[in-house]
C-alpha cells in the first residue's frame, strides 16, 4: 500500500479506532484510577510508547505508525483529562487531589 496515495486516510481511521478502544477501557476504570494515571502523565507516556514500540517493532511499518498515532491520542487525552478534571499524586504517603478546570 502506497502511504502517499490514500493510505494516510486509512491510517488515521485505524488509529482512531484503536484510540476509541482505549477510551472504552477507560470508561470501565474508576475515576480515581484515571486521576492517578493523569497525575503521573510523563511516566505513563513512557510506559505506553515503550509498550507500543516493543509490541509492534518488527511488524509492518503501517501497523507501528497506526499504534503510535493511537498512543499519541492517548497521551493528549491524559493531558486534557488532567487539565479538565484534575489529578492525584502520592504526596508523603497519601493521595492528594489537585483540582482541574471543572472540579
Amino acid at each position: 500500500m502506497d502511504l502517499l496515495a490514500g493510505g494516510i486516510g486509512l491510517l488515521i481511521v485505524t488509529a482512531g479506532v484503536t484510540f476509541v478502544g482505549f477510551m472504552f477501557v477507560f470508561t470501565h476504570m474508576p475515576a480515581h484510577w484515571v486521576r492517578r494515571l493523569a497525575g503521573y502523565k510523563g511516566m505513563v507516556d513512557v510506559v505506553v510508547h515503550a509498550s507500543i514500540l516493543y509490541l509492534f517493532f518488527g511488524t509492518s511499518t503501517i501497523g507501528l505508525i497506526q499504534a503510535e498515532l493511537a498512543g499519541i491520542g492517548f497521551s493528549i487525552y491524559i493531558r486534557a483529562y488532567r487539565w479538565w478534571h484534575g489529578y492525584e499524586r502520592l504526596v508523603q504517603g497519601r493521595w492528594t487531589r489537585f483540582a482541574g478546570r471543572f472540579t
